[in-house]
């Protein structure tokens, strides 16, 4: 098991926003943190296996799984970072309606090559081109956390669009690229069946009814549209319905923001 205090973390508010709170209200100087740590992926006692893929929805070709996209020790140093930065009930720079998000979150920007140690793994998996648009050779590096207990549920919604986020030279403020935007949504799933969580699946719809059910399984990731497109993806997080909590991230996959020649 990785310990924290063998990776010489540091941790520090890189942003401050106005953070939307889940019954409504907003809760200004929200932190986004900066996480300065070694890159602690493939050296977690338990290997990634080869990561595989499974096509959700192949009309699109743009709903999928992928399985192994983190070993379990290495979601679970994820999960507690995550910790020991502090979950909170408001979301920063999130707008969300009065009762949609029912969970406590936590956001931060990691290093670019721990970012890049997850690019490579999954890298062959993603479409190369959407709208024109060339795959962006990096994912961002902010990280939205959610942790969810006992009835915590997210409401049916769209997830909206993002520029891509990193860290300055110094590390110690975050810095928004103005050369990429996203596309997909990657949700990694850092706790799951395995730990004994029960309820929280995703549901993804098809119009107004469910189409897919995605179980949690730890270093499980779930990719989908979102942003202003025919496929974006309407989905849910499933209510939690017992003592264990259940840990994701949400990570953008980006496009360059100029249209390529076919």
């Amino acid at each position: 098991m990785t310990k924290l205090d063998t990776l010489d973390i540091e941790s520090y508010p890189v942003a401050l926003l106005d953070g939307s709170l889940p019954n409504g209200g907003y809760v200004p100087n929200t932190p986004i943190y900066g996480v300065d740590c070694r890159n602690f992926l493939n050296e977690a006692r338990s290997p990634v296996n080869e990561p595989t893929l499974t096509i959700l929805d192949k009309s699109t070709q743009t709903t999928f799984l992928i399985e192994n996209v983190l070993s379990p020790d290495e979601a679970d140093t994820f999960v507690k970072i995550t910790e020991m930065l502090g979950f909170r009930p408001e979301a920063p720079g999130l707008q969300t309606p009065p009762g949609m998000r029912q969970n406590m979150t936590v956001h931060w920007v990691t290093t670019m090559e721990i970012m890049a140690t997850i690019y490579a793994r999954i890298v062959q998996f993603l479409p190369p081109k959407l709208d024109g648009q060339e795959l962006y050779p990096n994912l961002s590096q902010r990280i939205n956390t959610y942790r969810y207990e006992e009835d915590d549920v997210f409401k049916p919604h769209i997830d909206g669009a993002w520029p891509g986020y990193s860290l300055n030279e110094e590390h110690k403020s975050m810095v928004q690229w103005g050369n990429a935007l996203s596309k997909l949504s990657m949700i990694i799933y850092l706790t799951g069946v395995e730990d004994g969580v029960k309820g929280g699946e995703t549901i993804l719809f098809n119009s107004t009814k469910p189409h897919f059910k995605i179980t949690p399984k730890k270093g499980r990731a779930l990719i989908f549209r979102h942003g202003d497109s025919p496929n974006t993806v309407l989905h849910k997080g499933s209510q939690i319905t017992g003592n264990q909590k259940k840990y994701v991230a949400r990570i953008n996959v980006m496009y360059d923001l100029v249209v390529s020649s076919p």
